[in-house]
């Protein structure tokens, strides 16, 4: 559906971002978050993977704090959010890499 890629058991709508990061992109810019002010999703299922697609992050980010972090992009229409910095250690986001990584 437009706006979340998913409904949990209790019927929270999650939209799902995710980024590879490599020696020569070292970015941490997720795809482009469309019309945010519509607050279509609920929560933000972010995972950053290394070069072999191991996690290096994996977060739920709430709505409200992705509006708190991302910022709108004109040339794309859209809102970008990095994941990095202060976001990580936001006291909102949750870690959710230990329940998707086994290790």
């Amino acid at each position: 559906s437009a706006g979340y890629d998913g409904i949990d058991s209790e019927g929270v709508k999650i939209q799902i971002k995710a980024r590879r990061v490599t020696a020569d992109n070292k970015s941490r810019q997720l795809g482009a978050i469309r019309n945010l002010d519509a607050k279509d999703f609920d929560q933000l299922a972010a995972v950053v993977f290394d070069e072999n697609y191991d996690v290096i992050n994996a977060v739920l980010i709430p709505h409200e704090v992705v509006v708190d972090y991302a910022k709108f992009r004109n040339h794309v229409n859209a809102h970008i959010l990095h994941l990095k910095g202060p976001i990580l250690s936001d006291s909102r986001v949750i870690d959710i890499k230990k329940l998707i990584v086994n290790e």
